[in-house]
């Protein structure tokens, strides 16, 4: 038996002292046991810490790390940098794992020789139970597969839906293949990072698998930050855009042809989040300008363009012309 494990968990944890335990608790009564399990305390200010070094006493496989407040990317970085397992799972530490989520990933690394396995998501919201969808059918791809199927629609797809969320919740990874993709995220980057890290992550990869009958249990908060707006969206936003135009776009032509749509919907979803903020039409407009002002954005907000066969596509095209012609207030009364 090797003296590493196969699995590594990686638990970023920032006040979680609510939900914590069962975060854990999830992860130790795995089926698979051949894993280790890093909780990496990002600064808390509650008993989030103690309450983590309580539990390693309980089980060897329990790794513990304390650092000033990072953020995600800083937490992640720590966990992965530390990491021994050939395989690399990130959990949220107020979410959950099915009992049988590293078996059977395991099962996919060893038939397949897969590099990632994405799983499927059922997300607990106040108003009940819903289970992602994966616009991909569950099978082993290889990269030709990956390149017919995949990756066409790996930024989002025609009528403007993403094949996989865009994070790294719900899949695991060769480690060699997430390390360098997560670690070189810049830290100024707060919103969508992991989405990055999963994109160049599923470009590097030659063989991937998709099962969605094992879930990672994915629970949206009140306090989530779609539910308390954000002044500052548009401005975080227009830094994660950036980053995809200069880093990720060049990396594969299909990344290019689809980046119109993914702008428009990422600014769609920054205007919700501002809305929600309360800030009125003058702040609004200033923000709005600012992160229109690079070419890539302007053209994207121009050139898009979403298939309106069905009614995402043509969700979607009604939100870019509202875009293009810049009537948000209407846009605000459709969110109601």
């Amino acid at each position: 038996m090797s003296k590493y494990p196969l699995f590594s968990v990686i638990v970023p944890a920032y006040n979680s002292e609510e939900f914590i335990k069962d975060c854990i608790q999830s992860v130790l009564i795995q089926t698979e046991v051949d894993f280790e399990l890093l909780l990496v305390d990002d600064g808390s200010a509650d008993n989030t810490y103690e309450i983590l070094k309580q539990l390693a006493k309980k089980d060897a496989r329990i790794k513990v790390f304390h650092q000033e407040n990072k953020g995600h990317t800083g937490a992640r970085n720590t966990g992965l940098t530390n990491a021994t397992g050939k395989y690399i799972l990130f959990l949220d530490s107020d979410d959950m794992l099915e009992p049988d989520v590293l078996k059977k990933c395991r099962d996919a690394f060893e038939e397949h020789s897969s590099d990632i396995v994405i799983f499927g998501i059922r997300q607990y919201t106040p108003k009940g139970i819903k289970q992602l969808q994966n616009l991909v059918k569950d099978g082993h791809y290889n990269l030709e597969d990956t390149e017919n199927t995949i990756l066409p629609q790996l930024l989002m797809s025609p009528k403007g839906d993403f094949t996989f969320p865009k994070s790294l919740i719900g899949k695991v990874f060769r480690k060699d293949i997430i390390t360098p993709c997560q670690s070189q995220i810049p830290s100024d980057i707060l919103i969508g990072e992991d989405g990055l890290a999963f994109v160049h992550a599923m470009l590097l990869a030659k063989k991937i698998s998709v099962e969605s009958d094992v879930n990672y249990l994915y629970y949206v908060r009140s306090n989530s930050v779609s539910h308390t707006g954000d002044r500052l969206a548009l401005k975080r936003f227009s830094i994660l855009l950036n980053y995809y135009w200069e880093q990720i776009v060049p990396l594969h032509p299909c990344i290019g042809e689809q980046f119109d749509r993914f702008v428009v919907a990422q600014l769609d979803t920054a205007t919700r989040f501002l809305f929600r903020s309360g800030c009125d039409r003058k702040y609004f407009k200033k923000q709005w300008e600012q992160i229109t002002a690079p070419d890539y954005i302007k053209q994207a907000i121009h050139s898009a363009t979403f298939d309106q066969k069905d009614k995402q596509g043509r969700k979607m095209h009604l939100k870019h012309f509202l875009q293009r012609h810049q009537l948000f207030w209407l846009s605000k009364l459709l969110l109601k």
